[in-house]
């Protein structure tokens, strides 16, 4: 969804950022159960309504079937924090709660440079390099492990 040039007006399309942007990464069970059953719940509503509901296929919409613009989805977001009693990030963070993630579980770079559609490592690396330093420690222990006597 593109702002058309600060008029507060959106315009849905299909064209995405950057040619890495078309990309398929894996999901667990869990998230296919619950994306299932999201799209489920989407059916009875436009069922509900069948020639009111605009059917764009899109993940996340409105209980109309349109596009949820990013004023409203902002809204719900600032909501779910409020209700939740976490930490306020902005929504742009939740791309980098996964990636750090990952990182400090030792997720290879490469494959979190290609989950999050980096054009090269070098953009991964650079974003998220402060993790580094407690690898570094992590991996130091890890490797002085297979040298000990037992």
């Amino acid at each position: 969804m593109k702002n058309k040039r600060g008029t507060g007006r959106y315009e849905l399309t299909n064209v995405l950022k950057t040619p890495t942007s078309y990309r398929t990464i894996s999901l667990d069970e869990e998230t296919i159960l619950l994306l299932k059953r999201h799209k489920a719940n989407q059916e009875k509503k436009r069922n509900r309504i069948l020639t009111k509901y605009a059917d764009y296929n899109l993940v996340n919409a409105t209980d109309t079937g349109n596009d949820i613009t990013p004023p409203n989805l902002n809204k719900v977001f600032w909501r779910a924090i409020e209700n939740f009693g976490v930490k306020r990030i902005s929504f742009h963070s939740l791309r980098h709660t996964p990636a750090t993630l990952l990182l400090k579980m030792g997720i290879h770079p490469k494959v979190v440079q290609e989950r999050l559609g980096h054009a090269s490592i070098q953009i991964t690396l650079d974003t998220y390099s402060h993790l580094i330093p407690g690898m570094q420690s992590a991996a130091a222990d890890m490797l002085g492990s297979l040298f000990k006597r037992h």
